[in-house]
């Protein structure tokens, strides 16, 4: 009696899709190899490639090009769907479902909030044309105030998300839910949102502080149209990781096609052993900026804060440091 073995040629795998082994070997400057390669695969992304299928692949991704820049790089950048069920799988995760209001942080009731100015988004505005070198101040509670100052790469982001969530919020005939539809769905404001987050991170101003400031000068709270589950810190944490993740995708992407492309550039992109450029999470990572520290009755700085970057990690956010 014999046993018949059937193969279903068109049942799916585990590992990457084609476009998805395409983008990661995108971020390499120079192929150490096929076997030392499917072994970085292996070990970084858990990623078990046959060397037939790594030949065929290489030899589909796309020749180095002119680079276009971070900023072009980003801004065309498809950014892979989150998965919401993800969220049960997150280290401190709790159910949560329907809309509601956004999770409240606790903070202490017996410190008065900070005072803001008559007319908050007027004086971002002065502060950015008279300080010259600072992007954003954070009011802070007591007699200090923050002045924030990102990295290049992302004051331009800021600087061109901020000129598109002006036309958004400019007059328009839209009823209020769809203009809620459109806020809630914002990339402008959902980046600059996240950008307010961080530094308040780093400067160590409540949550609720950041959430009040950023409404007032901007007329919206893009935390309130969220469900509980996605205003949860947990999940908030989770997608953090996500961005966070796409940003260093693209930035190597980026850093790889011009290292070789432009040989005069070589020297100022070191690679690691694997032949990626180098991703330094301090100057590289999606929010990393100076802070100073200000006293707000002489108008004058206290001192640079030593921490310069919030980065995500599966635990929660670390604070990095100077070295």
């Amino acid at each position: 009696m014999s046993t018949q073995v059937s193969v279903h040629a068109n049942q799916p795998v585990s590992g990457p899709t084609d476009e998805e082994l395409i983008v990661e070997l995108q971020t390499y400057a120079i192929y150490p190899g096929r076997s030392k390669l499917r072994a970085a695969l292996k070990s970084r992304k858990n990623w078990v490639i046959s060397d037939v299928r790594l030949k065929r692949v290489l030899d589909l991704v796309p020749p180095c090009r002119e680079p276009d820049g971070l900023l072009h790089e980003l801004f065309n950048a498809q950014m892979p769907a989150l998965n919401p069920d993800g969220f049960a799988k997150t280290p401190q995760a709790i159910a949560f479902s329907g809309v509601g209001t956004p999770f409240e942080y606790p903070i202490e009731p017996q410190v008065l909030k900070p005072r803001l100015p008559l007319a908050p988004y007027t004086t971002q505005i002065l502060y950015r044309e008279l300080s010259g070198s600072q992007d954003l101040l954070l009011f802070g509670r007591g007699s200090f105030d923050y002045a924030v100052k990102p990295n290049d790469d992302l004051l331009l982001f800021v600087e061109v998300y901020r000129q598109r969530l002006e036309k958004i919020l400019h007059p328009q005939d839209w009823p209020f839910s769809q203009f809620v539809h459109r806020m809630k769905r914002s990339s402008p404001i959902q980046l600059l949102f996240d950008y307010y987050e961080a530094a308040g991170k780093i400067a160590g101003l409540p949550y609720q502080d950041v959430v009040r400031q950023f409404q007032a000068e901007w007329g919206f709270n893009p935390l309130e149209c969220l469900t509980d589950k996605e205003s949860h810190p947990d999940y908030r944490l989770m997608h953090a990781l996500h961005k966070e993740e796409v940003h260093k995708t693209q930035f190597m992407r980026m850093r790889a096609n011009e290292w070789r492309w432009s040989p005069e550039k070589r020297d100022s992109i070191p690679l690691d052993g694997e032949g990626r450029p180098v991703y330094d999470l301090r100057k590289d990572s999606r929010f990393s900026m100076t802070i100073t520290k200000l006293d707000r009755r002489a108008g004058m700085p206290i001192g640079e804060l030593k921490n310069v970057v919030v980065y995500p990690t599966p635990e929660g956010d670390v604070i990095l440091e100077r070295d």
